[in-house]
């Protein structure tokens, strides 16, 4: 295995038997690289582009808002008017109806 390892590599031994190695011909493996396959060109294509979701706001964004911060986002974008009186999850569901109701 290592014989098939160093032919790959390039180190021979000499027949006589000593430990030292030797390297190969260097103007052979000048002469592999030359007649060696040139690559032209790569090309990469580029992915297509996804349909993008339009964004809208998630349970999870309005659980990290104040109950106020919910309010004034569905009076901006959808012009109603949540109650405050109500729970945070309460409001989340009431919001996240009138942004279903808008598309």
């Amino acid at each position: 295995m290592f014989d098939k390892l160093k032919k790959l590599m390039g180190i021979a031994y000499p027949l006589s038997g000593g430990p030292e190695p030797v390297i190969a011909d260097a103007s052979e493996a000048k002469q592999k690289i030359k007649n060696a396959e040139k690559i032209t060109t790569v090309t990469v294509k580029p992915k297509k582009p996804t349909a993008q979701k339009p964004k809208g706001e998630t349970k999870a964004s309005l659980g990290k808002m104040t109950k106020k911060d919910i309010d004034d986002l569905a009076k901006e974008k959808f012009g109603v008017e949540l109650d405050r009186r109500l729970t945070k999850d309460k409001m989340i569901v009431a919001y996240m109806a009138a942004q279903k109701k808008a598309k």
